[in-house]
């Protein structure tokens, strides 16, 4: 009997891509796009992993331009902006660069109620594009929400720390595989590669056998 091709495609089990990124990197925004073509053209499971690319800023956060030099930031700032208006990626940052963990610790608490891969995309889009503070609790609470989340859950994990030492933990372990730059993506083939490379590439690490 010919099974037709729409039934064998419902009940494909999805392949995983373990992505290692933080929110406040361009390049990781600049992924989504082929993330979510991919989504659309391939049954895959996006499984977020967190990366701290600047422990270092304090909780008010800095200035860009406190991390970079300005003839490097300009650069930076010109390509990016190229990029994302290649890719119908509104791009509009705040004025200063947060400390990323505790959105980290949020998507930790998103994951656990299968809003992982919604949490990070709203929280690239809140940064990238909407010019919020993602370093605020009350910003991440409203983003929560916004997805169906429980306000006073997303400020108590927040407050007494449930998944910080979670966050700590991930981060050494990206570490400890080497990874020194985001985003940074890992596919059921065993292929891997880091940066907002081509379609393209996505696609053939997503297709590859092992």
């Amino acid at each position: 009997m010919t099974v037709p091709e729409n039934f064998k495609q419902e009940f494909i089990m999805p392949t995983t891509i373990e992505i290692y990124s933080d929110f406040i990197c361009p390049w990781c925004y600049i992924g989504l796009d082929r993330l979510t073509r991919l989504a659309k053209e391939r049954s895959v499971r996006l499984h977020w992993n967190p990366y701290l690319l600047r422990p270092d800023i304090p909780a008010g956060g800095v200035p860009l331009s406190a991390i970079l030099p300005p003839e490097v930031l300009a650069r930076a700032e010109a390509t990016i902006l190229e990029i994302t208006r290649a890719a119908g990626l509104p791009l509009n940052r705040p004025a200063l660069v947060p400390n990323t963990h505790q959105a980290h610790e949020i998507g930790q608490l998103a994951e656990a109620k299968g809003l992982g891969d919604a949490y990070h995309q709203a929280v690239f889009r809140a940064y990238f594009a909407q010019a919020r503070n993602i370093g605020e609790p009350q910003v991440l609470a409203e983003i929560g929400t916004e997805l169906g989340m429980d306000r006073d859950e997303i400020l108590d994990v927040l407050h007494t720390g449930r998944y910080r030492a979670a966050i700590d933990d991930a981060a050494a372990h990206a570490l400890g595989l080497g990874i020194r730059g985001v985003p940074y993506f890992i596919f059921a083939s065993g292929k891997r590669f880091s940066g907002a490379q081509p379609y393209e590439e996505f696609l053939h690490a997503v297709d590859a056998r092992n």
